[in-house]
């Protein structure tokens, strides 16, 4: 016997079944039985799925059977995190492949931040050159970027005065501007 990988997506409330299919390789004229258990990947139960435990049978005849896993729904922007059902015990059968990998996509939108390209040419002496950091995804919610000026064809004290730090984004804001001061060294 052997058991499936799942993905499933995680939703926003509420939990969704992962439906793993566990599948023998022929039919069999006995009552099969395994034993199966969830534990954790990336993931951890109670909150990002619900531990589940037991006995799957087979009737004489039956191919496949499946396992249900509730997942959780959140709204909380998070990596991709995996969880697994293990099989154990088996009764008339042995176990070819005794771990399914259960994946939890997350659908939750994080913030995305885009930097422009400073003004397009500044003058030495102008004052400063004015990038604009956009944030889109999700912004209803506080959000913040770091930031620090590198060289390019442009040197640091030379050309431009360093500058870095973090840009704080208001609930709804989606737009800031950085202002980097341009030396004058004519």
């Amino acid at each position: 016997m052997s058991i499936n990988d799942v993905t499933i997506t995680e939703g926003n409330s509420g939990s969704t079944n992962a439906a793993f299919t566990v599948t023998l390789s022929s039919a069999s004229s006995s009552t099969v039985s395994v034993d199966f258990f969830t534990s954790n990947g990336t993931s951890a139960e109670p909150g990002d799925y619900t531990a589940a435990n037991g006995t799957v049978s087979f009737a004489p005849g039956q191919t496949t059977r499946t396992i249900n896993v509730a997942v959780n729904g959140d709204t909380s922007p998070e990596p991709n995190e995996t969880f697994f059902v293990n099989l154990a015990n088996p009764t008339n059968a042995d176990i070819a492949d005794g771990q399914g990998i259960g994946t939890i996509n997350d659908d939750d939108s994080i913030n995305v931040f885009q930097f422009s390209s400073a003004t397009a040419i500044v003058a030495e002496g102008a004052g400063s050159a004015t990038v604009t950091v956009t944030r889109t995804g999700d912004t209803s919610g506080v959000g913040s970027v770091k930031f620090e000026t590198t060289d390019g064809t442009a040197k640091q004290k030379t050309d431009y005065a360093f500058g870095y730090g973090t840009i704080l984004f208001a609930p709804g804001e989606t737009s800031k501007d950085i202002k980097i001061l341009i030396s004058n060294d004519v």
